[in-house]
């Protein structure tokens, strides 16, 4: 399958979007923000809520939860693909049952943080081989 992905944008030099992160601050996660710190301004660059919601979820997983990557290095892979199949899976129900945006939001952002760690950790994999 092959995708076809606009060259990246640049936010304008100057007003509320001129930030590298887009829309928001990039302080979200410093500061224990669980959601999107504001939404693009801009309509000619990319919006980066998501980005910075999933970043504060992972970062969030790391210093409160603990699931740094010394500490994910000792899950199978398998447990990895499963959470993430089982999160995916419940997204799904949620949608099929007209479940509310908070929790759709919750969960995909929680979804993506996951997809995070699980890329973290075949990272440290690859730097073994």
């Amino acid at each position: 399958m092959n995708h076809e992905f606009p060259p990246p944008l640049t936010p304008p030099a100057s007003g509320p979007a001129s930030t590298s992160l887009g829309g928001g601050q990039g302080n979200g996660a410093a500061a224990g923000i669980y959601e999107p710190l504001g939404p693009a301004v801009a309509s000619h660059f990319v919006p980066v809520a998501a980005v910075e919601a999933m970043l504060a979820c992972r970062c969030e997983q790391i210093f409160k939860w603990g699931h740094t990557l010394e500490a994910d290095a000792s899950r199978p892979l398998l447990e990895f693909a499963l959470d993430l199949k089982s999160l995916a899976a419940a997204i799904v129900e949620d949608v099929q049952f007209h479940k509310g945006s908070d929790q759709l939001e919750r969960r995909t952002v929680k979804l993506g943080a996951l997809a995070m760690a699980f890329f973290d950790r075949l990272q440290s994999e690859r730097g073994k081989e």
